[in-house]
């Protein structure tokens, strides 16, 4: 028998596809941020125009570098948890069907949840790829609980 943080553990090996592909879309989204700003001019915080000759804020607010912004945001306080969930919900071995499927639920509605988040997709089409990841987190959470009760 394997261990279960190992790469001879099929289930592990599916987190870390997954896993990984959810946290390059988060690390990625930074640089893209950062080069968002500098082509707009956008400023995000009053430290930024510091030393700069821009005297109205107000017209350097970019509404497209917040949206950016706030995508970011959500993949933070929603990718973090899934990490840590599954790294958990690994350790309990679950059946490998099950686990790749909630996995790539998760990471391949976390993409299209940016892309309609940043393409101005009516709230309708956000919510539906924002919720299975909810559900995702809550039935890992539940399952691990479960586990050790």
């Amino acid at each position: 028998m394997s261990a279960v943080y190992s790469l001879d553990d099929q289930v592990f090996t599916a987190f870390l596809k997954y896993g990984g592909l959810a946290l390059l879309k988060l690390v990625l989204m930074t640089p893209i941020i950062t080069i968002c700003r500098y082509f707009a001019s956008g400023i995000t915080v009053e430290e930024s125009v510091t030393g700069t000759k821009i005297r109205d804020k107000s017209k350097h607010f970019r509404p497209r570098l917040e949206r950016f912004r706030a995508a970011h945001l959500n993949d933070l306080e929603n990718i973090v948890p899934f990490i840590l969930l599954s790294f958990l919900y690994v350790a309990t071995k679950p059946d490998l069907g099950m686990a790749t499927y909630l996995f790539k639920v998760f990471a391949f509605t976390r993409v299209i949840h940016t892309v309609a988040y940043l393409k101005r997709f009516r709230q309708t089409i956000r919510r539906l790829t924002y919720v299975p990841g909810i559900i995702v987190n809550v039935y890992m959470a539940m399952h691990i609980v479960r586990a050790v009760w």
